[in-house]
């Protein structure tokens, strides 16, 4: 296992852990986790696309991890989108379980997620983390929050547990 910050993630918030994330951008190739767990990941973010990896092509291979205590934020003007394991997802998702929490306000941000932009599969995932929508709202869903033209996505025997809080109770503008 590897373990990037020590403490629990729900106290993040309002006081971040000694080594903040730098999310894997346009990442091509394969990442076997081969069962192990990344934990305390933390990531305040100001522009779009960001997760455990900021992007990934339509070869990239995703497998065999689990995602546990971190902590992603969205604290940018702008929308966003934003997943715990990958902001703009491309290629596939094979037995990934995450249990992050994710927060922000006017953005697009999933569980596993935050859109995807190729030909994607996505199987055997669990999410079971929070996602917390502050007063501005935006959108939010356990497994993609959206499909951008002409991608292609297949989601096959996947779960989402988490919960989803929002402090507004109208669309988004």
């Amino acid at each position: 296992d590897i373990i990037v910050n020590e403490g629990n993630a729900a106290d993040w918030s309002n006081l971040a852990p000694a080594n903040p994330w730098a999310p894997i951008s346009k990442f091509a190739g394969t990442f076997d986790g081969q069962g192990y767990s990344i934990k305390g990941i933390y990531l305040k973010a100001v522009t779009n696309g960001y997760g455990l990896f900021s992007t990934t092509t339509a070869d990239a291979v995703l497998k065999n991890f689990r995602l546990e205590n971190s902590y992603f934020e969205y604290a940018g003007s702008g929308n966003a989108f934003l997943g715990s394991i990958v902001g703009e997802l491309g290629g596939t998702l094979d037995g990934v379980y995450s249990n992050a929490i994710i927060k922000g306000d006017k953005l697009v941000y999933e569980g596993l997620a935050g859109t995807v932009s190729q030909k994607t599969t996505i199987k055997n995932c669990w999410y079971d983390g929070q996602m917390l929508l502050g007063a501005k709202g935006g959108w939010a869903g356990g497994i993609v929050g959206s499909i951008k033209a002409k991608s292609k996505l297949v989601i096959e025997h996947c779960l989402s547990t988490g919960t989803i809080a929002c402090e507004n109770t109208t669309a988004p503008s």
